[in-house]
């Protein structure tokens, strides 16, 4: 058996596609497929290189919010096998509003998510 890798991230990520839009992104666009009050993972179409800070935006349409304004840095980024690659930012200098925002819409998303360990095969190995 492989083991498993350690988990590293400090809050609790809500996986959902959201759009994201910077002049600083390849394309400028990328899908964020996951998200949390510190960071979040995100594919794009080219390479970001690590320790490269960003301004975006992501955009809670669906969520009926307006887009937010953040700035991140790029903590590392590896190739998709499907294409493109996948990034994750760590978010960096978050306003007390910015910092709310994050945590209402991650503990809405999370709420919204299905139980991960549902199914009974699973538990019985």
């Amino acid at each position: 058996p492989v083991p498993q890798a350690q988990e590293l991230r400090r809050a609790p990520r809500a996986e959902k596609r959201l759009r994201a839009t910077s002049h600083q992104l390849p394309g400028f666009r990328g899908t964020i497929v996951d998200l949390s009050v510190t960071g979040l993972g995100m594919l794009v179409e080219r390479e970001v290189a690590p320790e490269t800070q960003m301004v975006f935006a992501i955009d809670f349409e669906e969520q009926r919010i307006q887009a937010l304004p953040l700035r991140g840095r790029v903590c590392w980024c590896r190739p998709e096998k499907t294409g493109g690659f996948r990034i994750g930012i760590e978010f960096l200098e978050l306003s007390q509003q910015q910092s709310w925002q994050l945590r209402q819409v991650t503990e809405r998303l999370l709420r919204a998510e299905p139980a991960f360990l549902s199914d009974d095969t699973f538990l019985r190995g």
